[in-house]
């Protein structure tokens, strides 16, 4: 039993963290210095738009989906018998049997648009923020110009 509240206090946990990888990492960072309107040619209509204090526009992308886990745990499902003298006695019984659990996906990408359409900042956070190399190739920033504008922006 113990194990078993181990494991999902673990899989809670990491629930709540960010969980990026390489991919995902490298194609929202390359649309820093870019342009709005490009990114939104390349990732399309945002799920959410916010405007914030200092006038920048803050594109949200979300991506939610349910993940099934099946976990096989050994329970102690007590059970009593009478004892010597009449007492009643605790007997663990062990039966392990599959419980599926439903997980929440969930990964967040905002990009922070300035009033000259500039990408100022961008963010990812989830647990779910996984991406493969197709993933990079199709979502990253194709602009050669990112390059220079970012450079601009360094030496100011």
């Amino acid at each position: 039993m113990r194990i078993l509240v181990l494991i999902l206090s673990l899989l809670l946990t990491g629930c709540m963290s960010t969980t990026t990888n390489g991919y995902y990492t490298e194609a929202v960072e390359s649309w820093r210095w870019g342009k709005g309107t490009v990114l939104l040619d390349v990732w399309g209509r945002p799920d959410r738009f916010a405007r914030l204090p200092n006038g920048d526009l803050l594109y949200i992308y979300e991506k939610e989906t349910y993940q099934r886990y099946p976990i096989t745990a050994s329970t102690n499902i007590p059970s009593y018998t009478s004892g010597f003298y009449g007492k009643a006695t605790l007997v663990p019984s062990s039966s392990p049997f599959p419980m599926p659990t439903n997980f929440l996906l969930r990964c967040v990408t905002s990009f922070e648009v300035d009033p000259s359409d500039i990408i100022v900042s961008m963010r990812a956070q989830g647990n779910n923020c996984t991406g493969n190399k197709g993933f990079m190739l199709t979502k990253s920033n194709p602009d050669p110009r990112r390059r220079s504008l970012q450079e601009e922006q360094e030496e100011d």
